[in-house]
């Protein structure tokens, strides 16, 4: 049987209780909580868009890919593919270089960048294009007709494009005549290359 002095702290104990303030405070926020409607569902158009083009594994291995030349090409008069014999990276079995292309396998927004480097003769003009779907000019720049051309020469053009699967680059030169020849370089940033890095999904009503 509790002693008198047992009882006491009992009882004692059972007072601290009821008068612990931060137990009061915790059950008044939660009924506060409670009291407060839920927020509004906001509706997110782009979550089908994510699900449907990428997953995850796109996002940490975005895909990206650069074929490249490096068996010097003579260029005749009009439009010319650039020969691509070696696949310098990628990721997502893209490169053809036996066609001399990259071939999208996953949707969406991608960098694409054209690269040349060769001797220029002077007095023609000379146009590297990239081509969408082989026969699409997409992305260009031009090498003027000047007499004083400093070889080699360089040109260079790229910028952003919408791919769906299938859709192909391929780098072409148009030449005013013949006589241009590619330059290899050990260094792989001189030697003539297509590359694409995709860059993001593609916006609802994007066109290429």
């Amino acid at each position: 049987m509790a002693t008198n002095d047992e009882l006491q702290v009992e009882i004692d104990a059972l007072k601290s209780k009821l008068l612990d303030t931060s137990r009061v405070d915790a059950l008044e926020q939660r009924l506060r909580a409670l009291e407060n409607a839920p927020k509004e569902r906001v509706r997110d158009d782009r979550i089908p868009l994510l699900a449907d083009q990428f997953t995850v594994k796109d996002v940490i291995f975005r895909p990206h890919a650069r074929i490249a030349q490096t068996v010097a090409q003579a260029f005749d008069a009009g439009v010319v593919s650039v020969t691509m014999n070696v696949t310098t990276f990628d990721n997502n079995f893209m490169a053809e270089p036996q066609n001399d292309r990259l071939v999208c396998r996953t949707s969406g927004i991608y960098l694409v960048n054209g690269f040349m480097r060769f001797d220029h003769t002077a007095g023609t003009r000379a146009d590297l294009y990239i081509y969408y779907n082989g026969s699409t000019p997409y992305f260009h720049c031009a090498l003027g007709p000047a007499l004083d051309i400093v070889n080699p020469s360089t040109m260079q053009c790229g910028g952003l494009v919408k791919l769906n699967i299938g859709n192909t680059l391929t780098l072409k030169v148009l030449r005013g005549g013949a006589g241009d020849t590619s330059v290899i370089e050990a260094a792989g940033h001189q030697t003539p290359f297509l590359e694409a890095f995709w860059v993001a999904p593609a916006p609802s009503g994007a066109v290429p």
